[in-house]
């Protein structure tokens, strides 16, 4: 096991006709901390930001939880949960999913 924290500066440039002005230009800090607690359970605890300076002037942020559980070489079980807002909604994730690498 151990852990990896971890902090970033991200940028982003959208364009899209429903944003306003057509266009979106953002920056923010990222950080986070990844986490194996055994050679099967990993976990990392993130949160992000982005400030829209121009164009569609906006803060998004994303805060949230991601975990993997090996259950065989080829499977995988995975949980998200995390919260969100941008474009002045906030929402909630939830996510269970399955995999199978090959």
């Amino acid at each position: 096991g151990g852990t990896m924290i971890y902090a970033f500066l991200e940028s982003t440039a959208e364009i899209n006709k429903h944003l306003e002005n057509g266009f979106a230009l953002g920056v923010g800090p990222g950080f986070g901390a990844l986490t194996e607690f055994s050679a099967r359970w990993r976990a990392e605890a993130y949160a992000r930001g982005l400030r829209f300076f121009a164009g569609d002037i906006d803060t998004a942020w994303a805060a949230g939880l991601r975990q993997r559980y090996t259950l065989d070489t080829d499977w995988a079980l995975r949980f998200d949960v995390s919260r969100e807002r941008q474009e002045g909604q906030s929402w909630n994730s939830v996510l269970l999913s399955l995999h199978h690498y090959f």
